[in-house]
């Protein structure tokens, strides 16, 4: 595949060096031109992108405009920097681990992904430094790699590797270091020490300097065969030797010095050390590991350094604390000391501070004969123990902070470890540490520490789905995990389907005495009734994530008091806090909470469901109310009494909420229907299609509209199944699916006449005719527009008049008619916003802009589209954004503002191509083959314009095809084809003809011109 010349792989070049984020153009010019760009190397570097983005494969997904500059999108996995990047990670983590044969590991991997010099066959100022920096990094890698198998004694493996190294760079005096060790190690002594005096030659000839001190040492150190060069089994067993006196027996032991503990008391032991195995498959938690070294390198000394680890059940708590205790262990000579308070623990009350006092202290060396009876003199007796030791103390599973702070010891040299599901509040000066879920590569290593590499290479998808399944939570992926590693018969894949059982999931994540339901239970068992009962009704909510007043209609309780049981959750850590006013339940608890929940009668679960059901619909109707004022509403089919909502100010404050509440309201549209509850099946996804219209999410309006559309069927309503399909007929629309929108409009049509629905008739009228614009039978369209407002004025619809005239006004600009589409653009543009509907007025304030456009009148153009810029941007609206960034691109080209045009154009294909709009997206291509053409880039002039051809074809958008077919015979006749461009023509033509429009003339004018 070739790129497009040197000027392209530079600017591709410059964008992969900072894959997802945004490099401006005058850096991409740089590295195109360095210090002497042309006066057009702006443009240029956007022809160059734009043709990146055609030859590159998924190229318009793959490189984004963003601002001044530009973004190259991609994941770690398919960039080879990235991945370079990540196995140089993976290799300091596992040399901070103490693993040196996986440092080795990743370090080759790294090494191997290089197929040369980077950037093999670029120059450029630009280009050149990051070569430079990048092959630095590779030889830095290289280097360690080699150090690392020096150390292992891999000696003579290396020699070939590290001649051809020092071939390439034989200068570095560092890979002439490593070859004279490794030559020496195999026996070679003369061969390494004429290496060192070819090096100094070279380097006296080349720069005029001599051999560095590291390298002159080395050469010294083999002048008199220092044993410490030999490989570490070599050099231990000579040293071994050089201990044995002259009759060959051992030497004595050299003599002990002074001991340095301040124990006094003689039947205290010197290194007491109660700490448990470690397991051996832990992973990651590097950010935390870190904290608590970091912890206690600086503050043990200055006060009794104490932190605390937190978090859900099963997250690693413990596993934390006793890996980080190895981590610091030989920083407290005088002992480390463990001791489970049983917190939570079934079956068995919390260890009391007398009972955990009398363990430390026999632990620490005190005798049963010399244990005081009560806990102020055993807490006196461990003060003074402890006092001027340096011991680590783990106190796991505390309950709260009461019974901690008895245990705490009186030296400033110590550290005390607490583990705890909720943070022991009223300990003073402590480091908390919070523990979330581990990252998904994290949960990936530990199913692989677990399984072996080999397993999971087989499966690595279904090794990801097994960590999702668990919700990325440590104890259930290890559970999950141990049981396929005790079932070598099974597949991942075959536990992963098991655990899709959401009934059964708790069941299968347990193996011998491990049970992910067991270390939930803890935590649920020392709940109160109350917060027990809240967290099975969590089990009945549709998502993960929540809001209080949700709690409340479920509980059928006030919002207060459901916001102080959701706390209580919070601190037992079986929910979450999620964004402001929100919380969050880990879809493990979830299974939980619904196995709870199960125990309710059927009775209790509908009832508690409906409320849930009345709360989201009277909340979404009230939100939605707010973004389009005065919208047509149904009386709902409420049954339980009027509940709290949410507070909105305004419409910034619905769009929000909607934001957050969505995947609620779409899962609570499926539940209701799959519960029966046809009315808010029904009526929830009118509440929410204009929020999903205005973010442009259209797979998701479909789905959730088909289930209302079945919903109003089910219960013979006529009036709400017209609704329905006249907004299903909308994302059909924007998908380019436009004989599916037509049918369902013109369906809507019929039922709302045959049930004398007059609003729904004008309504349905307005949607046939805008879809009639797209098909460019505009005498038709025209009919239905001024039968819509008819109709629509009859029956005070306001937002409907305002429609039917913006709809008006496409079809009287494509009809050459720019005073009256004016006209009814601006009507639009007061109704609208008189109706404080601010996505409707974007849209009329882009046809006022084309009707303005068609009359050349720019200025006024470009202040109706600020204004409609302004609206879509503080709405945050996708679609308006993009429909009003390609009237600004049509509207540059014309008043020849190339660059602007380009860039505007561009943006708006950037949001067209994510929210799926291809009919818009054909009218920008053509907006941009028109403007290459002008600057006399006639291929990529045709390419622009065939693919707005595909695009119209694809979806029926007659006008934008003529046009398309149109601009690609301009530019097949500025490319010397007069035949094929005369065939366009005559299409392009047949076209326009048909739709009755002005610009066919045009077109007969430039077959005249060509000699037809």
């Amino acid at each position: 595949m070739t790129l497009g010349g040197r000027r392209a792989e530079c600017v591709l070049a410059t964008l992969l060096l900072d894959i997802n984020r945004v490099v401006p153009v005058a850096r991409l010019v740089d590295a195109g031109w360095d210090e002497r760009p042309p006066p057009t190397a702006a443009h240029q570097v956007r022809k160059t992108v734009a043709e990146l983005r055609r030859r590159l494969p998924g190229g318009p997904d793959l490189i984004h405009t963003d601002g001044a500059g530009y973004r190259i999108v991609l994941s770690e996995d398919q960039l080879d920097l990235s991945r370079f990047d990540a196995l140089l990670r993976r290799a300091r983590e596992a040399t901070a681990d103490g693993q040196p044969d996986q440092v080795i590991t990743h370090l080759r991997q790294a090494l191997d992904i290089w197929r040369g010099p980077a950037f093999a066959g670029l120059d450029g100022l630009v280009i050149t430094a990051a070569a430079t920096v990048l092959d630095e990094r590779r030889l830095a890698a290289t280097d360690q790699l080699m150090d690392l198998c020096l150390a292992a004694g891999e000696a003579r493996e290396l020699v070939a590797a590290l001649r051809a190294q020092l071939a390439e760079h034989p200068l570095r005096e560092k890979t002439r270091g490593q070859l004279m060790v490794a030559l020496y190690r195999c026996g070679r002594q003369a061969e390494a020490l004429h290496l060192y005096d070819q090096g100094r030659r070279v380097l006296a000839e080349q720069l005029g300097v001599d051999p560095g001190p590291d390298l002159m040492n080395l050469h010294e150190r083999m002048l008199r065969n220092d044993p410490a060069l030999l490989a570490p089994a070599e050099s231990s067993r000579l040293a071994e030797s050089l201990r044995n006196d002259e009759s060959g027996q051992p030497a004595e032991p050299a003599e002990a010095g002074p001991a340095t503990s301040t124990v006094t008391d003689p039947t205290i032991p010197d290194r007491p050390s109660t700490l448990p195995y470690d397991v051996p498959d832990f992973v990651g938690r590097e950010t935390e590991l870190v904290r608590i070294q970091e912890w206690a390198r600086t503050q043990v000394g200055d006060g009794l350094a104490i932190l605390t680890i937190d978090g859900m059940p099963g997250v690693g708590k413990t596993s934390l604390m006793l890996h980080a205790a190895r981590r610091v262990a030989e920083g407290f000579p005088d002992g480390q000391l463990f001791i489970d308070l049983h917190g939570l623990d079934g079956g068995r009350e919390p260890m009391r501070p007398a009972e955990a006092l009398y363990v430390l202290l026999y632990e620490s060396g005190v005798p049963g004969e010399r244990m005081p009876e009560d806990v102020p003199a055993r807490a006196a007796l461990w003060r003074a123990q402890t006092a001027h030791r340096k011991l680590l103390i783990l106190l796991d599973n505390a309950a709260d902070a009461a019974q901690v702070r008895p245990l705490l010891p009186g030296a400033a040299g110590c550290l005390v470890m607490i583990t705890s599901r909720s943070r022991p509040v009223g300990l003073d000066g402590i480091l908390p540490i919070s523990l979330e879920l581990p990252p998904r590569v994290e949960a990936i290593q530990l199913v692989t520490r677990i399984l072996g590499a080999r397993r999971v290479a087989r499966e690595p998808e279904n090794a990801d789905a097994l960590v999702a399944a668990c919700g990325g939570l440590p104890l259930a992926i290890r559970v999950a995990a141990t049981r396929l590693h005790n079932r070598p018969q099974w597949s991942i894949g075959h536990l992963v389907d098991r655990l899709a059982d959401r009934e059964r999931r708790l069941t299968e994540l347990s193996v011998d005495d491990r049970s992910v339901a067991a270390a939930i239970s803890l935590s649920y068992d020392a709940l109160d009734p109350d917060s027990r009962r809240t967290l099975g009704l969590l089990g009945l909510l549709p998502e993960v994530e929540f809001d209080a007043y949700a709690v409340a209609a479920l509980a059928d309780t006030p919002v207060a008091v459901a916001e102080r049981r959701l706390e209580d959750l919070v601190d037992a850590r079986l929910v979450t806090l999620g964004a402001q006013g929100h919380y969050q339940l880990h879809d493990i608890i979830r299974s939980f909470a619904r196995a709870v929940e199960r125990t309710e009668s059927d009775d209790s679960r509908a009832a508690a469901r409906r409320r849930l059901f009345d709360h989201y619909l009277r909340a979404a109707d009230a939100a939605a109310e707010r973004i389009q004022p005065g919208r047509a509403r149904f009386p709902a089919a409420y049954r339980c009494p009027p509940g709290d909502v949410p507070p909105l100010a305004d419409r910034a404050a619905a769009m929000t909420w909607f934001d957050t509440e969505c995947q609620a309201l779409l899962a609570a549209v499926q539940d209701a229907a799959a519960d029966g509850l046809h009315e808010h099946a029904c009526e929830l996804p009118r509440t929410i299609a204009y929020y999903l219209q205005l973010r442009g999410r259209m797979p998701e309006l479909s789905a959730v509209l088909k289930v209302g559309l079945a919903a109003a069927r089910h219960l013979g309503d006529g009036a709400l199944e017209v609704r329905g399909l006249i907004n299903l007929s909308i994302p059909h629309w924007h998908s380019g699916r436009f004989d599916m929108a037509l049918d369902c409009a013109e369906r809507a049509l019929t039922i709302a006449r045959r049930t004398h629905d007059r609003a729904g008739e004008g309504i349905a009228l307005g949607r046939v005719g805008t879809l009639l614009n797209s098909f460019g039978r505009y005498p038709e369209a025209m009919r239905c527009h001024r039968q819509a407002l008819e109709v629509s004025e009859q029956v005070g619809d306001r937002r409907e008049t305002s429609r039917a005239l913006s709809n008006m006004s496409v079809a009287l600009s494509a009809l050459g008619r720019y005073d009256e589409a004016r006209s009814a653009a601006w009507r639009a543009v007061r109704l609208d916003h008189e109706l404080a509907d601010g996505g409707s007025e974007v849209v009329a304030l882009v046809n006022l802009a084309t009707a303005q456009i068609g009359l050349a009148d720019y200025d006024a153009a470009q202040e109706a589209l600020r204004g409609a810029q302004v609206l879509a941007s503080g709405d945050g609206t996708p679609n308006g954004e993009a429909v009003t960034l390609a009237r600004y691109a049509d509207l540059f080209r014309r008043i020849g503002r190339y660059d602007e045009a380009i860039q505007h154009g561009q943006d708006a294909l950037d949001i067209l191509w994510r929210i799926r709009r291809p009919a818009i997206a054909a009218e920008v291509e053509n907006t941009l083959g028109r403007i290459h053409h002008a600057g006399d880039d006639y291929d990529l002039a045709l390419e622009r314009h065939k693919r707005a051809r595909a695009l119209a074809e694809r979806v029926g958008f007659r006008i934008e095809l003529a046009r398309a077919l149109d601009g690609m015979a301009h530019a097949t006749l500025g490319l010397l084809d007069r035949t094929t461009a005369i065939g366009y023509w005559q299409q392009a033509l047949a076209h326009f003809d048909a739709m009755g429009l002005p610009e066919a003339d045009l077109v007969r004018r430039d077959l005249d011109g060509a000699g037809h």
